[in-house]
């Protein structure tokens, strides 16, 4: 029918489906439908998920529920385990198997992570395994590492990988941290310092090295007499 019309008018079918496409769907799809459609995307399932329950095209669904935007239903948990998993060394076609989710989803969660992160060695550099492995697991897990003796040549290698790892240096002790998570690591830090007496204006002094504004709380709780 539709190659028919696009004969006697001269234009491409494709002209002829992309004008008729939304007439067919408002002949086929009830409103009743629509709003169930709608009403189940709104309670954040997922698109696709719709499409499968009510066994239509996931481009209907798209149509039907174009003003409502996309939800990211992926969880804090899952998105740390796939990171996790990549740093293991496992594939992330695997991991999107195993999650059951999509490649995308694993590619946009990992996309900042160096591809060498699976212990084999590319064009003669090591890239992270071993200790700076387990070093990098701890950041990715707490936001921050408090380096022991000899962790320092671990630092330089991470930092090659991942520019964001900041490192300060307090009272002879080395603290490495991800950039947006200065506030766990001065609290991690000041945790681990606790027996030492640190006076109100020290604590102003290491909050700048943090680049971390503790609040009244925490100073209240860190802060000792001078």
């Amino acid at each position: 029918m539709k190659k028919q019309v696009a004969r006697e008018l001269g234009i491409s079918t494709r002209t002829v489906r992309r004008y008729t496409t939304d007439g067919k769907r408002n002949k086929v799809i009830p409103e009743k439908l629509k709003k169930t459609i709608r009403s189940e995307v709104k309670r954040c399932k997922s698109k696709i998920e719709v499409a499968r329950k009510f066994g239509i095209s996931y481009n209907t669904v798209l149509w039907v529920t174009q003003d409502i935007p996309f939800i990211n239903k992926t969880s804090e948990k899952t998105i740390e385990k796939i990171r996790m998993d990549v740093l293991n060394g496992k594939s992330k076609t695997r991991i999107a198997r195993d999650l059951k989710v999509s490649a995308n989803v694993v590619w946009k969660y990992t996309r900042d992570l160096p591809a060498s992160c699976n212990y084999r060695y590319r064009d003669g550099n090591p890239g992270v395994r071993g200790k700076s492995l387990e070093i990098l697991k701890i950041l990715m897990n707490q936001g921050y590492y408090i380096c022991e003796q000899h962790d320092i040549k671990k630092y330089r290698t991470l930092k090659k990988y991942f520019p964001q790892i900041i490192r300060a240096h307090l009272y002879g002790k080395s603290i490495i941290f991800l950039e947006n998570k200065s506030d766990e690591a001065i609290r991690g830090f000041l945790e681990y310092t606790n027996k030492r007496k640190i006076s109100s204006n020290e604590l102003e002094k290491i909050s700048k090295v943090f680049k971390s504004k503790l609040s009244k709380a925490d100073k209240r709780k860190y802060a000792r007499s001078s």
